[in-house]
């Protein structure tokens, strides 16, 4: 594919915005009359001269959109402010390609005289494409995760890395916990780690802090979905423990209930006070039964 050339500005508020919605998803539409290149080009010339941040609810998608309205506008003008701080000119859309449900955009632009490197998350939503997610801090593009297919009962395979140091995570393990959305129902919190998981281990926090066990924990509810992801890891200064903003892409293939299975990941790196995390595994847990 060609090149697109135009000179933009970039504000990053699609990214200030994304701490707020987690994982919008694309839905199946016609094809939009405008490319994905094109429609993040125009959002970036919006985004250049922009006063109000819901002049951008036509290029976001509709969770987004609806956190504008609830912005002050006093936060909103911090906001705009500090993005055109971290603007970028002169933008062109070096590629395009299919990840999923989305269009991935590799892009080239600069910042005063220095040529940098971002990408762009594009859905169709409505018909149209809307910008999802970019990142010009050189945070790598979104791809596939090289995790295998399945893995033996018990087991996971994967990687944690956080600050640039990466645990292999190698075991899984389930137990049922009522649902954290209606109690009523049951859900599963699963965990996998980068050593044999003990639930019944006393002061494991002490241990993460030692560095001698890393693992990260999945609530799962009754619809199968992520309600809430925990990373422990000694990477994490000073408390060792984070809760994951952005959620991670989560596919769920068996839901006990002796065994739930499936897959997790990070599409990119990620930032939590400074520091960076990914991660992606494959995991079959087997289930602790709760007792009668």
């Amino acid at each position: 594919m060609s090149s697109i050339h135009k000179t933009s500005r970039r504000s990053g508020l699609a990214a200030l915005l994304l701490a707020a919605v987690a994982g919008a998803a694309a839905s199946p539409s016609p094809a939009p009359a405008r490319s994905a290149g094109e429609t993040y080009l125009t959002y970036l010339d919006v985004c250049a001269s922009l006063s109000n941040l819901t002049e951008l609810k036509p290029y976001l998608p509709r969770a987004m959109g609806e956190v504008l309205g609830r912005i002050p506008r006093d936060m909103q003008a911090q906001m705009i402010s500090q993005s055109r701080k971290k603007s970028v000119s002169r933008v062109k859309v070096l590629a395009e390609r299919r990840l999923g449900g989305s269009t991935i955009l590799d892009l080239e632009g600069h910042r005063g005289e220095l040529t940098i490197h971002g990408w762009a998350k594009m859905i169709v939503e409505d018909g149209q494409f809307k910008v999802a997610r970019d990142d010009w801090n050189g945070s790598p593009a979104p791809a596939l995760p090289k995790i295998p297919a399945s893995v033996a009962p018990g087991k996971a395979a994967g990687e944690f890395t956080v600050e640039g140091k990466t645990s292999k995570l190698q075991y899984a393990y389930a137990r049922e916990q009522p649902d954290s959305t209606d109690p009523s129902k049951k859900g599963y919190e699963v965990t996998v780690s980068d050593v044999p998981w003990n639930p019944n281990e006393p002061d494991l926090l002490r241990r993460v802090r030692a560095g001698t066990i890393h693992f990260i924990q999945f609530a799962i509810s009754a619809e199968k979905r992520a309600t809430g992801v925990t990373l422990n890891n000694d990477g994490f200064d000073p408390e060792a423990i984070r809760v994951v903003l952005i959620q991670p892409v989560f596919e769920l293939d068996k839901f006990g209930p002796d065994i739930v299975s499936g897959k997790a990941w990070m599409e990119t790196f990620e930032e939590s006070r400074g520091q960076t995390y990914y991660f992606s595994a494959t995991f079959r847990a087997l289930v602790e039964k709760s007792p009668q």
